[in-house]
């Protein structure tokens, strides 16, 4: 794990859930070579504590509730290594399961195994009557099975585990729970961390998404919508924000717009703002997704929560685009035609991407509703480039940039790993042309 990243070692399996969520939200999980997956299969299993939970109040002779709750630990730290033969109990008071840990544990088992069921990689029936040790006698969670204050971070993973575990739900009481996150509601409409907190995006989502797994009867006429849902738009600017007067950060592209998909308004959202924003905040050197375009590094959170919000609106966005490629295909004549195929192939020329011998090349050029939302990648104008395989083995000593243009709004964005990221949907697009 690099330097700065250390004091996260208790939080591996939160930043192995990221990593894979990204890896699904472009469809590459299957990038992962077949070794890779076993490892990391076996890594997760050897941070199991699978103890047999006891029922409520009850407890074995010198063992605490706490360290009776089976789960998983955040993190290596222990020392252990995976033996199916001798599964490790828990070591005492500093070596307990996290709600956190155990959910990222079970959604990373999924990911990686999608077509295995999850019963037979974890002991998902003690995970599930273990969830009482950790909830709070107001019906909130805690993050450990020791006495801490409720979180609604916490409600929404208690809840994400007890679905997972195949909707067991006797381990909770969800009456309390969904009294508990509805008096989170506050007066602006969002929804806070604890009582008579600031609302918060982040907070919403999970108060949301919990609300809707346990899905009691008639929770939503409990609720103020209309508040909600103004509370949720307000938090554009041009990417999405967390709370008033905050500036945007790329992981609300998740946790606000879930908020909104889960309230059906992603119609209310302005796609391409948003998704200009994310393409802008992509790390150029390292690759991945920055918390913004002015931060210095990217990180495993936000490329996959970035990633996550654009599939979000990611058909919002299509039909938004479609529409004004017919509107400015309307309008076009030969002559406009013409000066675009110059404009593209001076572009071209500009970042070597080819070069005078090649300026027959422009007879190739097409001008399809695909370029003309400016993409410039040579491939897709069937421009074969003259370097293409020393450019692939030298790309970390000569880095070839390539630029995509976001009309009407002019802005020009060095693309590496962005070139995949914002241009995801090549094939709706393709068979608008074939439409067309």
């Amino acid at each position: 794990m690099p330097r700065m990243l250390q004091g996260y070692d208790c939080s591996r399996t939160t930043i192995l859930q990221f990593a894979l969520i990204g890896l699904q939200a472009i469809g590459a999980s299957d990038l992962l070579s077949e070794e890779k997956n076993t490892k990391i299969t076996e890594w997760i299993k050897s941070l199991c504590i699978p103890s047999t939970p006891q029922k409520q109040g009850e407890t074995e002779q010198g063992k605490t509730d706490s360290q009776c709750a089976a789960g998983y630990r955040g993190g290596s730290y222990a020392g252990f290594s995976f033996n199916p033969d001798t599964p490790q109990a828990s070591l005492g008071r500093h070596d307990f399961a996290t709600l956190a840990s155990i959910y990222s544990s079970l959604v990373s088992l999924q990911i990686l195994h999608p077509h295995t069921p999850l019963r037979d990689m974890a002991p998902l029936d003690s995970i599930a009557s273990s969830l009482h040790c950790f909830q709070n006698d107001d019906g909130s969670f805690r993050s450990t099975p020791y006495p801490s204050d409720g979180d609604t971070r916490m409600c929404y993973m208690a809840c994400a585990i007890a679905h997972l575990c195949g909707d067991q739900w006797s381990g909770l009481n969800r009456k309390m729970l969904v009294q508990y996150l509805l008096s989170l509601q506050q007066y602006d409409g969002g929804f806070s961390g604890s009582f008579g907190g600031e609302s918060h995006s982040g907070y919403t989502f999970c108060a949301l998404a919990a609300l809707n797994l346990i899905n009691e009867e008639n929770w939503k006429q409990q609720m103020d919508m209309k508040s909600l849902m103004k509370f949720l738009l307000n938090r554009q600017i041009k990417g999405l924000n967390g709370r008033p007067n905050k500036l945007e950060d790329v992981c609300y592209s998740w946790w606000a717009g879930a908020s909104i998909a889960l309230l059906e308004g992603t119609s209310f959202i302005q796609s391409e703002l948003l998704f200009t924003f994310i393409a802008s905040s992509e790390d150029v050197f390292t690759g991945g997704i920055k918390k913004a375009p002015e931060q210095r590094v990217s990180d495993p959170l936000h490329s996959a929560l970035g990633l996550m919000g654009m599939c979000v609106f990611k058909d919002e966005f299509i039909s938004r685009i479609k529409e004004r490629v017919i509107l400015q295909e309307r309008y076009r004549t030969e002559k406009d035609i013409q000066e675009e195929k110059e404009d593209w192939v001076n572009q071209l020329k500009k970042q070597h991407i080819i070069n005078d011998d090649q300026d027959e090349d422009r007879k190739k050029i097409e001008v399809k509703p695909l370029t003309r939302l400016g993409q410039l990648h040579p491939e897709l104008l069937g421009i074969q480039t003259e370097k293409e395989d020393e450019h692939k083995q030298d790309k970390d000593k000569q880095r070839q940039e390539i630029k995509v243009y976001y009309p009407p709004y002019g802005d020009w964005i060095d693309e590496d790993m962005g070139i995949e990221i914002c241009l995801a949907f090549i094939d709706e697009f393709k068979e608008y042309e074939t439409e067309k």
